[in-house]
C-alpha cells in the first residue's frame, strides 16, 4: 500500500525509494524546466503522470525505474539548459524556474547515486524528486519557485 504516493505507482513504492537511498532533505537551489514557461502545478508532475496526461508511451523499462515516478530537477542551470536545448529540442515557450526542495515535500535523490553502472553517461546534476501525493502543489510547491527572467536563464540565481 502507498500512503504517500498515488495508487497507480508500484506497490510498496516508499520502501523502494528508501532501499535505493532516497531521503527527505532540503536541497537548494534547484532548477526545473517548465515546458510551457508557466509556473503551474502540472509542470511539477512526475514523468509518469506527465507521459500519461500527454498520451506518450511508457516502456516496461521505464515502469520498472523509480526515476520515472519522479519530478526532475537539476542542481546546475547549465546542465538544465543543455537538457532543454538538446533532449527536449528547445521548446519555444520553455522557461527555467529556480527554487528549492523542502524536506517535508517528498523524497529526493541525486540520480547518479542510484545509477552507478551508468555514471559516465548520466547527467551529473540531475535530481529525482518524488513529491508526496498528500502535498498541494499549488500551496506547497509553487511558492518555493520563481520563473527566471530572460537572461537569468543562463546564469542562475540564488534562492
Amino acid at each position: 500500500m502507498n500512503e504517500k504516493y498515488p495508487e497507480d505507482y508500484p506497490e510498496d513504492f516508499e520502501e523502494k525509494l528508501i532501499e535505493a537511498g532516497a531521503t527527505t532533505k532540503e536541497v537548494k537551489p534547484v532548477y526545473r524546466i517548465l515546458y510551457d514557461g508557466e509556473l503551474k502545478a502540472e509542470n511539477f508532475d512526475s514523468t509518469f503522470h506527465d507521459y500519461k496526461r500527454r498520451g506518450r508511451k511508457i516502456t516496461k523499462y521505464q515502469l520498472n525505474d523509480i526515476g520515472t515516478y519522479s519530478t526532475s530537477v537539476f542542481l546546475d542551470i547549465e546542465e538544465a539548459n543543455l537538457v532543454r536545448a538538446y533532449a527536449m529540442r528547445n521548446p519555444p515557450n520553455a522557461r527555467m524556474a529556480v527554487g528549492m526542495i523542502a524536506a517535508d515535500t517528498g523524497y529526493n535523490q541525486h540520480t547518479i547515486e542510484r545509477t552507478i553502472e551508468r555514471k559516465e553517461h548520466e547527467l551529473k546534476t540531475h535530481c529525482d524528486w518524488w513529491i508526496f501525493s498528500t502535498i498541494s502543489k499549488e500551496k506547497e510547491i509553487l511558492p518555493l519557485f520563481e520563473v527566471l527572467k530572460e537572461g537569468e536563464d543562463d546564469q542562475g540565481k540564488d534562492v
